[in-house]
């Protein structure tokens, strides 16, 4: 089975990757598959970022605020729903990710607001 989770739903969750991985009830299979989330989690970070970049890049301008530096944009205001466009189509798509579930023992101590975030990585 494949999960599949939004890219802003993988950034919002990576704080509680690393809760998880500190955490002690949680035995070495659960933390080895863990792990593998967190190398997808920070793929899709820094490709986020580079696509993020680009389209700076794309629809900005230098930046000519006091105190800029050489390479530094800014989008104007006339760019800025294309460029909130271009961003929210990539944030709207799934990726898919290998199966890793979380068992409801594994969430113990963790807040509602917390579980409710992981949603689709929790069984039952």
């Amino acid at each position: 089975m494949i999960l599949k989770l939004s890219v802003i739903k993988i950034l919002t969750d990576k704080g509680l990757v690393d809760r998880f991985l500190s955490m002690d009830n949680l035995s070495a299979v659960k933390k080895f598959g863990l792990s593998k989330l967190v190398r997808i989690f920070k793929q899709e970070t820094d490709d986020l970022e580079d696509l993020r970049v680009n389209l700076v890049r794309k629809y900005g301008i230098q930046s000519t605020k006091e105190g800029a530096k050489e390479g530094d944009y800014v989008v104007p205001d006339e760019n800025m729903d294309i460029f909130l466009k271009e961003m929210q189509t990539v944030l709207d798509k799934d990726i898919d990710i290998t199966d890793f579930k979380f068992s409801p023992e594994d969430l113990d101590g963790f807040t509602i607001e917390e579980i409710l975030l992981l949603g689709d990585l929790i069984n039952g």
